[in-house]
């Protein structure tokens, strides 16, 4: 099954809100774990932004996932205990 590339960053925003949310962090919280505003992980969230690799990679940090994307969509796989990001 090939996946267009908006399908694969809409999944990619609904699996970080369903992440965030199921961590308890408000947008507040997990943009004061990274480098991205409030506003810009909503974006995210929402599939109307595109996050760059450092983002993501502070995104899954901060939620302690890690996401694999591929043509077939994205996976996350959980990492054990969540850490703060350093700043």
């Amino acid at each position: 099954m090939v996946t267009t590339p908006s399908a694969i960053w809409r999944s990619v925003g609904e699996q970080l809100r369903q992440l965030r949310e199921a961590s308890g962090l408000s947008l507040r919280d997990l943009a004061g774990e990274g480098d991205l505003s409030k506003t810009a992980i909503q974006r995210i969230e929402q599939g109307d932004r595109i996050p760059n690799r450092d983002s993501l990679v502070d995104l899954a940090a901060a939620l302690n996932v890690r996401f694999t994307i591929d043509p077939s969509g994205v996976h996350v796989k959980p990492l054990g205990r969540r850490r703060k990001v350093a700043a």
